[in-house]
């Protein structure tokens, strides 16, 4: 205390009295952010209205109130994440969002490319035990992360107090802005309602807001394995028919110990076809048409009548021999000729 009060003792034309007190008023803004924050929280006083009654500064805010399903009022406060911050401090919970983040890649987050030069709507995250859960904007967080810093910042409207799972839920359902949820994603929750108690398909397209039918296809989806799905470039381009061939695709191979092996001879590129992928998986469980056997014809007598014929013909172990046009005293002999043959070869067995 004694050094501070010969500093303010000081006269200007003293030695050194003009960097002393420049040393004391760097010292004094240091600390104001932190006192600031301190009695703006005692008073209850938001940054917001500080600034304005104070200095009358008008700055666009950048908070939103919301009102939760609870009916519970939340402030939504806008925070800008490093690569590492969002790499280490964030997550998403798929109970809550419903994007499956292990199946997102650059081709099917191609569509999020401005995000290099701007980010135009902030993902929504609430704290999770000192960790933000990403509620909204889970597509943009992963095209970030795939920018391993090429991005400066992600911006995310973090809320200040805990929200619930149900509160959680519901706000992730009300603010999705992205591509819909593929199959495969829809499938996954359908699980999720089932193993909290929904045992009819009924119940849980009740629950989810969707179609008995679009349940069935979205658990059958839910069923394939997602080392096919790996193959593909893009998931959310699968048709309804696309899904039908890989969930006999994954029955035919579910029980395959040359699994892997067997999918690691299908081709995929970031130029490959969907059908091309279809078709290939199609050829490991459909094996190929056996070649029918070819037929051998001989002619066993030349006749002047074109219309007259008698051959031999020879198909695998099958062997057939044909007449046609031949009088009726020419088949009896005939007849009487194969006969006594299968006598002389056969009648003493």
């Amino acid at each position: 205390m004694a050094k501070k009060k010969a500093v303010m003792g000081l006269t200007d034309n003293q030695p050194g009295a003009y960097k002393s007190k420049q040393n004391l008023a760097r010292a004094n803004l240091e600390s104001l952010p932190e006192q600031l924050r301190r009695d703006l929280e005692i008073t209850g006083t938001g940054l917001h209205e500080y600034l304005v009654n104070t200095f009358g500064i008008e700055t666009a805010s950048n908070e939103v109130e919301w009102i939760l399903e609870s009916g519970k009022k939340e402030t939504f406060v806008e925070v800008k994440l490093s690569y590492e911050q969002v790499k280490n401090e964030t997550y998403v919970d798929f109970q809550v969002n419903g994007r499956y983040q292990d199946l997102l890649n650059q081709n099917n987050l191609s569509d999020l490319s401005t995000l290099d030069f701007q980010q135009f709507y902030p993902a929504i995250g609430c704290r999770v035990e000192n960790i933000i859960n990403i509620l909204d904007g889970s597509r943009r967080r992963a095209y970030f992360l795939l920018k391993k810093g090429g991005i400066k910042y992600f911006t995310v409207l973090l809320a200040q107090g805990n929200i619930s799972q149900s509160d959680a839920k519901a706000l992730a359902k009300s603010l999705q802005s992205a591509k819909e949820h593929n199959l495969y994603e829809i499938g996954k929750r359908c699980e999720l309602y089932k193993d909290a108690g929904l045992k009819s398909q009924e119940e849980i397209a009740n629950a989810l807001g969707i179609s008995r039918t679009k349940v069935t296809r979205a658990m059958q989806a839910a069923s394939i394995g997602r080392d096919l799905y790996h193959l593909f470039n893009d998931i959310n381009d699968l048709t309804v028919k696309d899904y039908a061939v890989l969930t006999k695709v994954e029955k035919a191979l579910s029980s395959r110990k040359d699994r892997t092996e067997l999918l690691s001879t299908v081709e995929s590129s970031p130029d490959s076809d969907i059908k091309e992928i279809i078709d290939a998986l199609l050829h490991l469980i459909i094996p190929p048409k056996k070649s029918a056997p070819t037929i051998s014809v001989t002619s066993l007598v030349e006749f002047d009548d074109k219309n007259r014929h008698a051959r031999k013909k020879v198909k695998g172990r099958n062997v057939n021999y044909e007449f046609g046009r031949l009088s009726a005293s020419e088949l009896e002999h005939i007849d009487k000729a194969i006969q006594s043959a299968l006598d002389e070869l056969f009648s003493n067995k």
